[in-house]
């Protein structure tokens, strides 16, 4: 399997994907009455999606006198078959949040783009940058100890209430790895035993 395109999200000001999560998924096209086809060897699952952390409009200040943050669903890259790509293709699509699909070559698939909603989220999310190339396997997703900024975020009906720093923790368990003669090590590839 190809490595998977991940779901991306901007957090102040920077870019990350978001390389787990723990609560229910973050957007899932068939309550919107899409389904989705797969579009890539990279994204078997059919589509994938681009969120913000962005300020709450009109709202008070949240925990600490900080501006509310809420998560908000910013664009949805979806693949399309049958009467929905031909509606799509005529610029009859169905409307997500009042957007309608539009073709990207760039992308090779439908898009759905600046959305801006708000979504009602509860849950975790660890979110991940700066990629560490030397861990790249051509399969699945990759997992958060593999990128050098790892941040978790959490989420109480789509306003950010915790966000935690786990770059060192994540460092900490590359280097403990590293230095292991266990067979096993995340990062040794296994060799026949004599």
């Amino acid at each position: 399997m190809t490595a998977q395109i991940s779901d991306k999200i901007s957090y102040r000001d920077c870019e990350y994907g978001v390389v787990g999560w723990d609560g229910p998924a973050l957007f899932d096209p068939a309550e919107y009455g899409l389904q989705p086809i797969m579009f890539s060897t990279g994204c078997w699952q059919g589509y994938y999606c681009a969120f913000e952390v962005a300020a709450e409009r009109a709202a008070g200040p949240g925990e600490g006198g900080e501006p509310a943050e809420v998560l908000c669903l910013t664009t949805v890259f979806i693949g399309l078959t049958g009467e929905p790509r031909e509606a799509a293709e005529r610029g009859a699509g169905s409307a997500l949040f009042g957007v309608r699909p539009r073709y990207s070559e760039s992308d090779g698939c439908f898009v759905y783009q600046n959305i801006g909603a708000v979504l009602s989220y509860t849950g975790s999310l660890t979110l991940g940058a700066d990629f560490i190339w030397d861990h790249y396997v051509h399969m699945g997703f990759h997992p958060p100890w593999k990128y050098r900024t790892v941040h978790e975020l959490t989420f109480a009906a789509g306003r950010l209430v915790k966000a935690v720093d786990r770059s060192e923790e994540m460092a900490r368990m590359r280097a403990s790895a590293a230095d292991s003669e266990s067979p096993f090590s995340l990062f040794k590839p296994l060799e026949p035993r004599p």
